[in-house]
């Protein structure tokens, strides 16, 4: 009957621990856009910290697609992210019909994303990444090769690590 009360590790617990691992590695490896986590009306700053959590959600998503079983985590992840993007677009003053409009443009960028970083991955090709993030984000070469360097380790490193471990 106390088991009740013991902290599980549910799915959604799971998802959330991986949305904020990533959340994290951009944070990190972004510092520059993410000075202050305030919520902001910069466009040009909002991009870029999509662009940057995109870029290492994809390496955490594209890890979780081949195992089956990790399904509803990635999933719960995801959601948190578009979660995370709503929020922030709310607390920077954009209303309701302005936060769905740009949720929905952000749902359509990521998948494309992971589609093209998901092909850079597959090929262990951190070229092909570096140049597909440095066109979305358009920041100058110097600025995009640590990024994408990192989010290319960090998907390889995941590569290597069995799925129960991940989560």
């Amino acid at each position: 009957m106390f088991g009740f009360f013991k902290g599980k590790n549910t799915t959604e617990q799971q998802g959330q621990a991986l949305f904020e691992s990533a959340l994290t590695k951009a944070q990190n490896h972004g510092k520059q856009f993410f000075v202050t986590l305030e919520p902001t009306d910069d466009i040009d700053l909002r991009l870029q910290r999509f662009e940057t959590v995109a870029l290492f959600m994809t390496a955490l998503l594209w890890r979780m697609k081949s195992e089956e079983k990790l399904a509803p985590t990635a999933q719960f992840a995801y959601d948190k992210m578009f979660a995370s993007f709503d929020r922030s677009l709310r607390e920077a003053g954009v209303g309701d019909i302005g936060v769905s409009h740009r949720i929905k443009k952000f749902a359509q960028a990521f998948h494309g994303r992971l589609e093209t970083y998901g092909k850079a991955y597959d090929s262990a090709n951190k070229a092909e990444l570096a140049k597909a993030f440095e066109h979305n984000i358009k920041l100058p070469k110097d600025e995009v090769k640590p990024l994408a360097d990192a989010a290319f380790t960090w998907a390889m490193d995941l590569k290597e690590t069995p799925a129960d471990k991940l989560i």
